[in-house]
């Protein structure tokens, strides 16, 4: 059985923040985040508008990283011709497939496991990554 569990791209501060606590209620988000200043733990609520929800896949990179909706990864093979993938929902097979970023093919390795992937980055932090 795998974690649901989510964090989150905080539009306000432009980084990558926990997830505490999701209220479709008040459509809201509790996260917590560092303070760079002065290393306290924050936590505040935002909107729904003001973030944008990354879903864990239940798979881990070869080095142990968790791998989210939204993650940019590399395969072995691939990465040395070039090519980046993006993690994205599949909603024909209520699963997640990695989509190359140069021409929106898929990988049909994703579904076999994350092993083998490395994250290099996301879609909201790195596009730079996103223009190669």
């Amino acid at each position: 059985m795998r974690n649901i569990k989510f964090r989150a791209y905080d539009k306000k501060y432009k980084c990558i923040v926990e997830v505490i606590e999701i209220s479709f209620e008040t459509s809201s988000v509790l996260i917590e985040y560092i303070d760079e200043h002065d290393k306290d733990i924050i936590q505040e609520y935002r909107s729904f508008e003001d973030i944008e929800l990354m879903q864990y896949t239940g798979l881990k990179d070869k080095n142990g990283v968790e791998i989210y909706n939204g993650d940019l990864v590399t395969l072995p093979y691939y990465s040395s011709k070039g090519m980046t993938f993006k993690v994205v929902y599949n909603n024909e097979r209520a699963s997640y497939k990695c989509v190359n970023i140069k021409d929106d093919t898929t990988s049909r390795f994703f579904n076999c496991g994350g092993s083998s992937y490395k994250v290099i980055g996301n879609i909201y932090e790195n596009k730079e990554l996103l223009n190669d």
